[in-house]
């Protein structure tokens, strides 16, 4: 038997604690990726290596610069990492991990990521050698396209590398699931679990893929830790982001931002490289300047994309509870979730709106009571 939730109404002090220091963590990363990068530009670090590089092909020269600059970065942000991703989680019980385990997962994710940008950043110099001013467009077409093949091959191919996935089996819970999406009326996704607590106590839940290969994502700290009433109102809200077509719409709203983003690196890094003795972003030596500038650039849309996320989040709470009626089961799921995961219960405005893709639970709670 699942006992209720602690009713949440303010932040714990360790909850607060465990913010704080996750916000430390991230604002220090922040800061330390702008000054190298602008370590990078000021001396001209990139230059001698084109130089020494010699007969490269462009792009070539492009791969150098980008392996030995995240490389570098990689290096000089593991001990930070190591802090925010093993010791501080392990510190307030929210990490099951062993530091080796935790370092292939570090790997994985970042060789992962490695591949995926050195890919966009082929593509974005390509075009920029080839479409002239109109780059931006080909850019955001591009990755465009890009966002659509890794949300299609999410669940299946890239998942897998770091969880183990299986069908919710026949019984009580998986019925209910499926008497509910059947409900709403757009067909059942397939319902999945996958293996969280190797890692963490944390719970969570996901509607991932496109197409085919779209399904439901629960986690088997979920399953274990929730009343099946809390399951089911959790998998409403995903099937109202099914039901919103809100990756859909995230893939769009990308697309728009992008072409802010990359029309504001051609204007940005054109004014630095007239206005200071650096070289062109696009160059294989102004690599550093177009990573620092792009960056800059996702970094000021943040709030936007935030925003919107969190706009899709709201929609699928309403959805849920209209769904199955029962407010007090999301109320009771919002408090189970910020006991288990070692969420605040308030957030302040400000960081909200600037870092948080998720509204508080104190906004979702607040709203699910005055659907109810």
């Amino acid at each position: 038997m699942i006992s209720a939730p602690r009713i949440v109404r303010e932040n714990t002090p360790e909850a607060e604690r465990y913010a704080s220091l996750r916000l430390v963590a991230y604002l220090t990363q922040t800061v330390l990726f702008i000054a190298y990068s602008i370590l990078w530009i000021a001396l001209g670090i990139a230059t001698p290596i084109i130089e020494w590089s010699g007969g490269t092909p462009p792009l070539g020269q492009v791969a150098v610069i980008a392996v030995l600059f995240g490389g570098g970065l990689v290096v000089l942000a593991f001990p930070l990492r190591v802090w925010a991703g093993w010791v501080l989680p392990r510190s307030f019980g929210q990490s099951n991990q062993t530091l080796a385990n935790w370092v292939v997962d570090w790997a994985k994710s970042n060789v992962l990521a490695g591949l995926f940008r050195l890919v966009v950043i082929f593509i974005v110099y390509g075009l920029i050698w080839n479409l002239g001013p109109i780059w931006p467009l080909g850019a955001v077409l591009a990755v465009t396209l890009m966002g659509i093949v890794t949300s299609f091959v999410l669940p299946v191919l890239i998942l897998p590398i770091f969880f183990r996935r299986a069908t919710l089996p026949d019984g009580e819970l998986r019925s209910s699931i499926l008497d509910l999406a059947a409900r709403a009326g757009r067909g059942a996704p397939e319902i999945e679990t996958i293996d969280f607590s190797r890692r963490t106590p944390a719970a969570n839940a996901a509607l991932v893929g496109l197409g085919s290969t779209r399904r439901i994502l629960l986690t088997d700290t979920l399953i274990s830790r929730f009343s099946d009433d809390e399951v089911l109102v959790i998998v409403a809200h995903e099937l109202g982001h099914q039901q919103g077509r809100h990756i859909g719409k995230q893939i769009a709203a990308g697309s728009a931002l992008s072409i802010v983003a990359f029309f504001g690196l051609d204007w940005l890094g054109t004014v630095a490289a007239n206005s200071f003795p650096v070289p062109g972003y696009d160059t294989p030596a102004g690599f550093p300047m177009l990573v620092l500038v792009l960056s800059l650039m996702w970094f000021v849309l943040g709030p936007v994309s935030a925003w919107i996320s969190r706009r899709f989040e709201f929609e699928a709470d309403r959805y849920a509870i209209e769904l199955t009626g029962r407010a007090d089961s999301f109320v009771a799921a919002m408090n189970r979730l910020a006991e288990t995961n070692l969420a605040r219960y308030r957030v302040p405005d400000w960081e909200e709106v600037l870092l948080h893709t998720h509204p508080s639970i104190h906004r979702r709670i607040h709203r699910a009571e005055a659907i109810n």
